[in-house]
């Protein structure tokens, strides 16, 4: 059996973070998205196909042509003219069954099992916000139809989680897909082919399903696992760096946390998890990090306190600074030009890589900073 993961996309939504990264590089408690997609596959599938565009050498260096057992070939999509049309760049290298995964979710294997083994069939759960997916109307075990963003869905609507198992012929039906009124081949069109011209089945997720939808989500991912020990031991997380902690007796730490081998802890700081440092990173002396992602090579200035935030590689944060995280109410962010509401009460900074903020500086809660930028007096 194969394995389609769609990858290829810039995914404006997750900026500042996927401005110096793709989506499917975002590191995930220490470890690539995608490289979290291939652990799950391993022993499910021979052969993972993935389809790149936006900063393709990037997961071609990080990968090569192989993982663990799984071969990896790797399809590219010149123009991102839509998710069915990603799958479209893939079919001709499929042989058999397969299993279609979008490349910014995270699956549990044990519901990729259970999707795979039976003949075309769609991934379904709950979502918080149905009215931004794609939602599924069902009759008995079968997928009658498929809607994209419904007007006023029911809350506890079952919505598509971008997951399907499908069989070779199935895929036939993606060369007659025409364009939507987007312009775009739309992977919830085809899938609607597929209901009236081969009938289609579904599995309810039922361990664990994450969107990796904006760049917020790579705190809620983090806090969510480790909501709950039943969800730790699916994903088997565990905090790591805890021996080096153990021997710093200056330092004050609360699990869980992922701390690099080489990354330098100053005398006084604290860590209060969730939290994860990344290769290379400099916390000053004095410093306290909360329920934060640190990217690889971030430096935290001596005493400094950073809560709520996802930093890129290489920023910096000086002596002193104080990063806020407490939401003031009907709090917005401005995305694709609409007004998203983040749906967490607490989220302090976002910063892409090489960003940097001056010594003593306050930053208030939600600010984005992009790539390079500075925030100082």
């Amino acid at each position: 059996m194969q394995a389609v993961v769609l990858a290829a996309g810039k995914s404006t939504r997750t900026t500042p973070l996927t401005l110096t990264r793709p989506k499917s590089l975002i590191p995930i408690w220490g470890v690539p998205l995608l490289e979290r997609q291939l652990e799950q596959l391993q022993g499910l599938v021979d052969e993972v196909i993935i389809v790149v565009g936006y900063r393709k050498e990037q997961i071609l260096g990080r990968f090569g042509d192989r993982f663990g057992h799984l071969r990896l070939r790797y399809v590219v999509q010149a123009v991102q003219q839509g998710t069915a049309d990603a799958v479209l760049a893939a079919s001709p290298h499929i042989r058999g069954p397969s299993v279609v995964l979008n490349g910014d979710d995270f699956y549990h294997r044990d519901d990729l099992v259970a999707l795979a083994d039976k003949t075309n069939a769609l991934l379904v759960t709950r979502a918080p916000d149905p009215q931004n997916r794609a939602v599924a109307t069902l009759k008995g075990d079968r997928v009658t139809g498929i809607v994209e963003k419904p007007i006023s869905p029911p809350s506890d609507a079952l919505c598509s989680a971008g997951a399907y198992a499908l069989e070779q012929s199935s895929f036939k039906l993606l060369e007659e897909l025409p364009l939507s009124s987007r312009g775009e081949l739309e992977l919830p069109d085809f899938i609607q082919r597929v209901i009236h011209t081969s009938g289609m089945g579904y599995h309810e997720v039922n361990t664990i399903w994450f969107p990796l939808t904006h760049a917020w989500d790579v705190l809620g991912i983090v806090q969510e696992v480790f909501a709950n020990e039943e969800k730790t031991a699916w994903m088997g997380w565990v905090s790591e760096g805890e021996e080096s902690l153990r021997r710093s007796s200056d330092i004050e730490w609360k699990r869980p946390v992922h701390v690099a081998s080489d990354v330098r802890l100053g005398k006084g700081c604290r860590l209060i998890g969730p939290v994860v440092l990344g290769k290379g990173c400099v916390i000053g002396d004095g410093a306290c990090i909360e329920r934060s992602v640190l990217f690889e090579g971030v430096v935290v200035g001596e005493g400094a306190c950073v809560a709520d935030s996802v930093l890129g590689e290489r920023s910096r944060l000086g002596v002193g600074v104080q990063v806020d995280s407490a939401l003031p109410e009907g709090f917005t962010f401005r995305i694709k030009d609409r007004s998203v509401t983040p749906g967490i009460s607490t989220l302090g900074l976002l910063a892409g890589g090489h960003a940097n903020v001056g010594e003593g500086i306050r930053v208030l809660a939600g600010t984005v900073l992009g790539p390079g930028d500075s925030l100082v007096d």
